[in-house]
């Protein structure tokens, strides 16, 4: 796996210098507070830092840490589906509705069967998201016809 990880630790510092020299070319901003670049170049530098520890990390063991098991295959078969059905779903049940929905479908396929934490994360999680993107980072998202 040390062979595996330093190929994927370069690959992404060569992609967060992607995105850090992608980022420059956004128009700045000429208001109080981070313009458009802010996030993407945060994102780039917490990615290359996260690279490097990656790429020096030294494995106890060479066993593979990533199995797919026939037993496994309907779950991920399951969750590829369920998000492409929500990428339709958003335009018309809103964001937030359908991240719900998808939350909760997705700790079910991860075996969690408490259907109060099913519930009460769905929505915390939705809630969540959408108000730091709607609010505190003034991103619109689509509200649909129920929201």
């Amino acid at each position: 796996m040390t062979l595996a990880n330093r190929i994927i630790g370069i690959g992404l510092i060569i992609f967060s210098i992607y995105v850090w020299l992608a980022a420059n070319a956004f128009p700045s901003q000429n208001t109080i507070g981070p313009g458009a670049e802010f996030f993407p170049k945060l994102t780039a530098v917490i990615l290359a830092i996260l690279s490097v520890f990656l790429l020096f990390k030294k494995e106890n063991s060479e066993q593979s840490v990533f199995t797919l098991q026939r037993k496994n295959v309907p779950y991920f078969i399951g969750s590829f589906i369920s998000l492409i059905i929500y990428v339709i779903l958003i335009p018309t049940l809103g964001f937030v509705i359908s991240t719900i929905l998808l939350t909760f479908i997705w700790m079910w396929l991860m075996g969690i069967r408490k259907w109060i934490a099913l519930i009460i994360t769905s929505i915390l999680v939705a809630i969540c998201v959408s108000a730091i993107f709607e609010f505190l980072l003034n991103v619109p998202i689509p509200h649909g016809i129920l929201y």
